[in-house]
């Protein structure tokens, strides 16, 4: 005889219940997404038998949230533009040529299929599929953000600072715009660029390992319904599978290739995936640098060209007001490149890497970090030395959300006496003990 529960789920009504948002009141959206987690992918007419569909991912879990964006060593990475390749059918699209090359031989098989009468031609999406999204430049969200928030937010903050009448010439421009800097990186943990490849701005699109096949609202669980809801779901489940994609949990109508499937393993070429990331793929951080100087350069000459003087007053002895035009100083690139040396700005970055991240290193061990990637940078190289700031700055495991993170609080919250209030101390200094 079929429990309550199951009496009530026979006679759920999926589309109705299913109609949240993320704009729809919290209470509401907790439970529809709920509901849409546990039978989505799960009730009639979509298939039966098992609960969970492979290879269904959730990519907003853990640190699948990453996906594509880190490579083995949990570095920020970046396609290289080289590697990728326009999409058939589809017009600016493009993915990595490996992803492409997949996506194309689906769809011929799937065409096939629809000539061949296996499957019917009116499959939303499936029967007649195309790319409708694909690869984003993280460098275009990048320098949008440098303009607008970066340098955008500069004279605003001079103004309420009341520091106008302090910038005369480069270095006093200096000072201030790296304490305007160090405010942003800790207010919204991206001012560098491999920062700015981890947070919210990036998304999975940014791997040039996905693509999307409808244009419909993630955030709208009836889209993921209707879209999933169809006796040949699992047709495309399969195909999706054997040209090595996932199928996102949150989108299923994006496709995310799996780079452990047998399409890219099986391969003679296949060296693993350390190899693969140094090939198709470049560090982010290597571009910080240039950024950095260039950021500081350009937001002077930008700040002067926009105010190059102003009037100031002073009173002198005899009590008289004298007012005296102040024109600030030009500044060539060569006399920056001289003075600011790639020492002067590993000690910056290092500053800006730890408002940055979640670790939080005091001041003494600051000074150590900084003295061993001087040396790094004097005996080795700059690469290597900004591989080591990346490397003790990666804050991944501490991060609210990573699987480390959660498994590190349950194991926290039996120990006693320890407050659990703490727990955020606790795992970072954990994390910092294996820098």
């Amino acid at each position: 005889m079929a429990s309550d529960f199951e009496k009530r789920i026979k006679k759920f009504n999926r589309k109705t219940a299913l109609q949240a948002t993320n704009k729809t009141g919290s209470r509401r959206s907790f439970y529809s997404n709920v509901l849409f987690r546990e039978l989505a992918y799960s009730d009639t007419p979509s298939f039966t038998g098992d609960s969970h569909l492979m290879p269904i991912r959730n990519f907003q879990k853990f640190e699948n949230y990453l996906y594509g964006r880190i490579d083995t060593d949990f570095y920020a990475v970046t396609p290289k533009k080289l590697g990728l390749a326009p999409i058939y059918d589809a017009e600016n699209q493009h993915a990595l040529a490996f992803v492409t090359s997949a996506f194309n031989s689906m769809r011929e098989e799937i065409s096939i299929d629809v000539a061949s009468g296996k499957i019917p031609p009116d499959i939303p999406h499936i029967s007649d599929m195309k790319a409708v999204k694909a690869f984003e430049d993280i460098n275009v969200s990048y320098n949008s953000w440098v303009e607008n928030y970066l340098k955008g937010s500069f004279g605003a903050y001079v103004q309420a600072q009341k520091k106008a009448k302090e910038i005369v010439d480069f270095e006093s421009f200096v000072k201030i715009f790296r304490e305007h800097l160090l405010i942003l990186s800790t207010q919204m943990g991206a001012v560098n660029f491999s920062s700015f490849c981890l947070i919210y701005r990036s998304n999975i699109r940014n791997s040039g390992l996905c693509i999307e096949i409808a244009d419909l609202d993630f955030s709208k669980n009836s889209d993921k319904l209707e879209f999933a809801d169809h006796a040949l779901f699992p047709y495309y489940i399969g195909m999706a599978e054997k040209y090595g994609f996932f199928v996102d949990y949150n989108a299923p109508w994006r496709l995310v290739f799996n780079l452990a499937s047998e399409v890219v393993t099986a391969k003679p070429s296949w060296n693993g995936l350390f190899s693969f990331f140094d090939q198709a793929f470049q560090r982010a951080y290597l571009q910080d640098l240039t950024i950095l100087k260039n950021l500081f350069f350009s937001s002077y000459r930008d700040y002067r060209n926009r105010f190059p003087s102003f009037i100031k007053e002073t009173i002198e002895a005899s009590g008289c007001l004298k007012r005296e035009r102040i024109v600030r100083q030009k500044y060539k690139k060569e006399e920056f490149d001289n003075k600011y040396t790639d020492r002067y700005w590993l000690k910056f970055y290092i500053d800006l890497k730890n408002q940055e991240k979640n670790l939080d290193f005091d001041s003494d061990q600051l000074d150590k970090i900084k003295k061993r990637s001087l040396d790094y940078e004097k005996y080795v190289d700059i690469r290597r030395s900004l591989s080591y700031i990346n490397k003790v700055f990666q804050d991944i495991p501490s991060t609210e959300g990573s699987y480390y993170y959660l498994a590190s609080r349950e194991k926290y919250r039996t120990q006693d006496p320890l407050p659990f209030e703490e727990f955020d101390e606790y795992i970072r200094d954990i994390v910092k003990s294996y820098k």
